[in-house]
């Protein structure tokens, strides 16, 4: 997956979303923060930042469903009417 030790970025470079999502994943195998924010030359504060904002990334995500059962039986009643209607 990547998660390999990496330095801070050069001048004018931006972080890419693997990047971030790797600091991420080394902060929540319990990494030390202080310690990632020096070696990624990143201010605590933003780290803390983009825990929290996967955090609640993962909790959105595992709360959808996979599809609501009464819309889908509405859709299909829905079309079957639309099919005997001749539409």
């Amino acid at each position: 997956m990547g998660t390999g030790k990496q330095g801070p970025l050069g001048p004018n470079q931006r972080w890419s979303a693997r990047r971030k999502r790797d600091a991420v994943l080394r902060l929540l195998q319990g990494e030390p923060l202080d310690t990632l924010s020096r070696e990624l030359g990143v201010e605590v504060y933003r780290l803390e930042d983009r825990r929290k904002q996967a955090l609640m990334g993962m909790e959105t995500a595992l709360k959808k469903r996979k599809g609501d059962p009464l819309s889908e039986e509405l859709m299909i009643a829905e079309d079957a009417e639309r099919i005997a209607r001749g539409a």
